[in-house]
């Protein structure tokens, strides 16, 4: 999640760049990039499925504005536990990775629904999600923002307290990067439906279970992270809807 307390010049490049004399914040912009990249790989990965239907706009909307939703709500419900958000800024502060995969998910199987698909398309998402996602953990890097615990590795940073960080937003955008080829090479073999977004959740939500622990924040629930619970829930959604194709595989395969 962002953080709308981080101090001024925190982050290793808060400012990308500043033409005349206007400053282009980096997390925005990378952002903004992740959404692009994201979406030029889905509607190259639909190409010549759905004709020249509207279909593949109506779905990659879907998939924005449930990711946008879903990636919000957890942070607005804390942050009104916690008596706020009490102005614009804090209201469109922070957002969780986990919640937009969830939401996004969720927003494209009730459009596919609606317009009459009944094969899931998570393995024409998926490949682009993960590069999207390593993007825009760049530009948690640039910001400062989900930074990690001090350590004395070789490799830390200093995100401008003068304390040396794991570089956790480094350790996701390289394993989302790594995902995501490996997604898109396993999407020419002509996988299951559905199999690489199942794989793709299966794969973040276990690396991001782990990278919690380097990451600074307190215990929430029976000493793990809300992240680490909304982790194990994703994981376990999966296993629940592979479970039956697994099964009906190994039953081919015993015949």
């Amino acid at each position: 999640m962002g953080d709308s307390a981080l101090p001024p010049g925190w982050g290793l490049r808060p400012v990308l760049c500043s033409p005349a004399g206007v400053n282009v914040p980096s997390y925005e912009v990378l952002l903004l990039m992740a959404l692009a990249v994201g979406a030029w790989a889905f509607l190259r990965a639909s190409r010549g499925r759905f004709g020249d239907g509207p279909e593949p706009y109506l779905l990659l909307a879907a998939a924005v504005v449930g990711a946008a939703l879903g990636a919000k709500l957890p942070v607005w419900l804390a942050q009104i536990a916690h008596g706020g958000p009490t102005t614009p800024a804090e209201w469109l502060t922070g957002r969780t990775v986990l919640g937009g995969i969830a939401g996004g998910a969720g927003a494209v199987i009730l459009v596919r629904r609606r317009l009459g698909i009944h094969e899931p398309l998570g393995n024409t998402f998926a490949p682009g999600l993960a590069l999207g996602m390593a993007i825009g953990r760049v530009g948690c890097l640039f910001r400062g923002c989900c930074y990690g615990e001090p350590t004395g590795l070789p490799w830390a940073i200093d995100l401008g307290d003068h304390v040396a960080r794991h570089p956790t937003q480094a350790y996701e955008a390289l394993f989302c990067l790594a995902l995501a080829a490996r997604l898109h090479r396993m999407s020419r073999s002509h996988p299951a439906p559905g199999a690489l977004f199942r794989l793709l959740v299966v794969a973040y939500g276990s690396f991001r279970f782990l990278v919690e622990f380097l990451r600074a924040g307190e215990p929430a629930v029976g000493g793990l992270t809300l992240a680490q619970v909304a982790c194990l829930a994703l994981i376990a959604a999966c296993a629940v809807r592979w479970a039956p194709g697994v099964a009906a595989g190994m039953e081919t395969a015993n015949e």
